[in-house]
């Protein structure tokens, strides 16, 4: 059985860590202007 690089993990895990947090990025200076808002993180995966 291969070993597993981070590279082999990039592909897949990528846009579960990296859109959630772009998202934030872009909301979050509106959320602050507003000065109030709230957020709401939703996760799964699959066997």
């Amino acid at each position: 059985m291969p070993e597993t690089t981070p590279e082999d993990l990039r592909g897949p895990v990528e846009p579960s860590t990296c859109g959630p947090v772009a998202a934030v990025h872009q909301v979050l200076p509106g959320i602050r202007f507003l000065g109030e808002g709230r957020g709401t993180c939703c996760a799964s995966s699959a066997d």
